[in-house]
């Protein structure tokens, strides 16, 4: 019994085990996914965390790379280049034997449009008070594969996040019609006028104030903020 038991444990342990290796793995921000835009003729920071020493390689089918290794606090960012606008490119990320490939991903203009609620207002409207004038018809126009739109989450921090929830989407009725009315109008205006690819960058929490939205640092430098 004693034996079966020994056994037993021992089988238990084993299948416990993960099946790969701890020392291989890649955690990059929500803000770098399939259908990104990156900001052409530019120089963008690419970021993430992996085990300390180890060597990272960023290289982005438009036939620019970059490479750094891993600090000691598990970070790190390397500096791309982009050309003009154009796509769809991939981009990839490897880390030891692990890579991660970033599919249909521009290069343009990218925006972040942020503030109360005049910008988060979505195109199809706060319904069914406040709906937005002929949002029906702007909805079911809003196929603009080169129109690119990612809405960060809403979250409370006292500190710089390393990431946050969201996801990058082409411009479709379906993504469209949630997105910010203002930011939609805004991005429609520029692919229009540019013809080159748009990204957009939703972060707005309506009814808040400026404060909370500026960096204790430069905050501190009005005396009634100082403490």
């Amino acid at each position: 019994m004693h034996k079966r038991l020994v056994v037993l444990i021992f089988i238990l342990f084993s299948i416990a085990q993960p099946q790969t290796k701890s020392t291989e793995y890649i955690i990059l921000p929500s803000l770098f996914s399939d259908n990104m835009v990156l900001q052409q003729k530019s120089t963008v920071p690419i970021w993430g965390k992996a085990i300390p020493g180890q060597k990272v390689y960023v290289k982005g089918s438009w036939g620019k790379s970059a490479w750094t290794t891993v600090n000691p606090d598990s970070n790190w960012k390397v500096y791309i280049r982009t050309i003009k606008a154009g796509g769809p490119y991939e981009l990839d990320v490897k880390i030891g034997d692990s890579t991660v490939v970033y599919r249909n991903v521009m290069l343009g203009e990218v925006w972040l449009c942020s503030g109360q609620s005049n910008m988060e207002m979505p195109l199809q409207g706060w319904l069914p008070e406040n709906p937005v004038n002929n949002s029906l018809e702007e909805i079911q126009s809003a196929n603009y594969p080169e129109i690119r739109l990612f809405t960060v989450g809403r979250r409370v921090a006292a500190e710089p996040m390393f990431s946050c929830s969201g996801r990058w989407e082409e411009c479709t009725p379906q993504s469209a019609a949630k997105f910010s009315a203002v930011g939609y109008f805004f991005g429609k205006k520029l692919y229009k006028e540019l013809h080159v690819p748009i990204g957009l960058i939703l972060s707005s929490w309506g009814g808040t104030r400026i404060q909370p939205w500026i960096s204790g640092r430069y905050l501190a430098e009005l005396p009634e903020y100082k403490q």
